[in-house]
């Protein structure tokens, strides 16, 4: 048993109803809660009794089957793992993103944000993104568990998350946080609204898109500034038929 479980989705509801009831009510909770997008409410996915499916169906269930099969399989739990999968070059590296190779063999380089250029080296992982550059030997994955339980003991917010954060409107990216000031982009997606609250001094600028003000007729394009709320919610809306794009620019926030 590999723990590797193919079933219909309707058949899996129906077994939960009947050994887990409280797992299949908190569960349908949160998905109408999302209004048919891709992320469930956090505050309701969080009260959703935890249990494994082996325990709360499988080993419960009278409607299993279990069947031999051989299709080769990766949990894809490391950076080895990844590059095994891949379509590697001539010299066993696989580079994604703003890659430059010379001299390089058997690694693989991951560029989100930046170039990465590496020179006369082999057998490594190493992966850029907006906040943190991984460098480490492509096995090493005991290792890079352990660099990264030590950054959560030393209270690293990278550890805990992304730049760019998901959120049920679209996204929200942290540009650049310093002593009395913060810069965040929002990506507000079509027909999405986004409530904002200023809390210190504050300038939004539409970078590309049309944003509208719930409550009142004026259209924002790029380059125009948004009004200010002040203690009230601002409800940002998506009028235009793109992605919305706003830089906002917080004078005195920490």
């Amino acid at each position: 048993n590999a723990g590797i479980f193919l079933m219909r989705a309707d058949t899996v509801l129906e077994e939960l109803d009947r050994f887990e009831p409280e797992i299949a009510a908190a569960s349908r909770r949160a998905f109408e809660a999302a209004d048919g997008g891709p992320r469930l409410p956090a505050e309701l996915y969080a009260r959703i009794p935890s249990a494994p499916i082996d325990k709360a169906v499988m080993e419960r269930s009278r409607r299993v089957a279990v069947a031999p099969c051989d299709p080769g399989w990766s949990d894809v739990g490391s950076w080895h793992a990844l590059w095994e999968l891949g379509a590697r070059d001539e010299r066993g590296n696989l580079g994604r993103g703003d890659v430059h190779l010379e001299e390089v063999s058997d690694c693989l380089v991951e560029a989100r944000e930046r170039l990465v250029v590496l020179a006369g080296v082999r057998d490594l992982a190493v992966v850029e993104t907006a906040d943190a550059v991984l460098v480490a030997g492509r096995e090493a994955s005991d290792a890079i568990k352990r660099a990264v339980a030590a950054l959560a003991r030393e209270g690293r917010p990278e550890v805990e998350r992304h730049v760019a954060e998901p959120r049920a409107w679209g996204e929200e990216r942290r540009v650049a946080e310093r002593p009395g000031y913060r810069v965040r982009e929002y990506e507000v997606q079509e027909g999405a609204r986004l409530g904002l609250t200023d809390r210190s001094a504050v300038v939004r600028l539409v970078v590309s898109g049309v944003a509208g003000i719930a409550g009142g007729d004026a259209k924002y394009g790029p380059g125009t500034l948004l009004p200010v709320g002040g203690t009230h919610e601002l409800e940002v809306t998506n009028a235009g038929g793109e992605p919305l794009r706003l830089l906002e620019i917080a004078i005195g926030a920490s």
